[in-house]
């Protein structure tokens, strides 16, 4: 179980997962030692299931960002299995959510063109089975 002080390390990770301990444990007024361990378990636990760097696509040459939610013609659990297996191949996509409400998932996708998430749609249509979908293209991002 998770205290208050561990709740708190965890929403530093979450702002900066290199930040060093040092100031980690100043924010949480903690010493080095004991964040670091305290880090150890909520890793042990599970809680962190790894750490990841978030991208600023506008950095990179001609790379723009799709989300797209689908609903899939199967309805059962094999596709998620699926749809971890299709990303493995398409390193491209980004980010996959389960949703509640009409569209079971949502694609977070990075391409360099409208002609690339056109040829990533009609992939994704033949391997997954995608009853309808639709595709957003983000104009920009704020946080």
């Amino acid at each position: 179980m998770l205290d208050a002080i561990d709740l708190k390390i965890i929403e530093e990770l979450k702002k900066n997962a290199r930040a060093p301990l040092k100031e980690i444990s100043a924010r949480v007024s903690l010493s080095v030692p004991a964040v670091g361990e305290r880090i150890r378990k909520i890793e042990k636990k599970g809680y962190i299931k790894q750490y990841t760097a978030i991208l600023n696509t506008d950095l990179f040459d001609n790379q723009y960002l799709f989300f797209c939610l689908i609903t899939t013609t199967e309805k059962d659990s094999s596709i998620d299995q699926a749809l971890r297996q299709f990303s493995q191949k398409h390193p491209e996509l980004l980010e996959c959510h389960r949703l509640l409400g009409e569209y079971e998932y949502i694609l977070k996708i990075c391409l360099s063109s409208s002609r690339e998430i056109e040829s990533f749609l009609i992939s994704l249509r033949r391997e997954i089975g995608i009853e309808k979908s639709v595709t957003f293209t983000v104009l920009s991002s704020f946080f």
